[in-house]
């Protein structure tokens, strides 16, 4: 009845990170919802991951057509 409701997060694994940082330094696997690929129309992204090591997190300065925002806990 309610199967349409509920959105499964499909897994996925960051295979890629910046020269010089350990590839451990977030536990496997991660969830994303991609927004408009996921449910189209949707303008909304996430992502969900748990980071276990110090990291950089963006070396190369980039910009985003929207705010983004970082949450830590």
């Amino acid at each position: 009845m309610y199967e349409k409701l509920v959105f499964t997060f499909p897994q996925e694994f960051n295979e890629i990170v910046a020269e010089g940082d350990d590839p451990d330094f977030v536990i496997k696997p991660q969830a994303y919802f991609r927004g408009a690929s996921q449910i189209p129309g949707s303008n909304f992204n996430v992502g969900f991951q748990i980071f276990v090591k110090p990291f950089f997190l963006d070396r190369v300065p980039h910009r985003h057509p929207a705010d983004e925002y970082l949450i830590f806990l």
